[in-house]
């Protein structure tokens, strides 16, 4: 895959108690590479309502992902299929701290695509929250028409 990627990260949470999901999705422009059998991809978000910028880093090796947030939002999250990792989240008015219980972790390469699915537990000081999924799907370039139309 080339250096030039797009990037597509949405996410849902299926909350308990809950009668509707709370989908999210990102599509970036970004830059990719592989090193040591390791997938990184770097791409910024920013921020419209605080007009600040989040820089983000994934690391994708066979069946883990990784995600540090730099920014308006610090954070650092390690998903490991059938692992348990802790995270915070730094934000401008204050700190939170999460469980990942990471039930799932697929990922899939190809020539010019590569996507990770990932599902987790997520709890918050130690009692359930909500059942997640995050689905990355990175494409050259060349193939961004095909992302941005689905």
């Amino acid at each position: 895959m080339k250096k030039d990627v797009l990037i597509s990260i949405s996410g849902i949470q299926f909350s308990e108690g809950a009668n509707e999901l709370a989908p999210a999705k990102t599509v970036v422009a970004g830059e990719y590479y592989e090193r040591n059998g390791a997938h990184f991809l770097m791409y910024d978000e920013v921020v419209e309502e605080w007009g600040q910028t989040i820089h983000n880093f994934v690391k994708i090796r066979g069946g883990s992902v990784e995600i540090r947030r730099r920014g308006l939002l610090n954070t650092h999250m390690v998903f490991e299929q059938d692992k348990k990792s802790m995270t915070s989240y730094r934000l401008p008015f204050g700190e939170m701290k999460f469980g990942i219980s990471t039930t799932g972790v697929k990922v899939e390469e190809q020539p010019s695509r590569l996507t990770a699915l990932v599902n987790y537990a997520l709890d918050i000081d130690g009692k359930f929250f909500a059942d997640c999924e995050v689905h990355i799907d990175v494409r050259s370039k060349e193939e961004a028409a095909e992302l941005l139309a689905e």
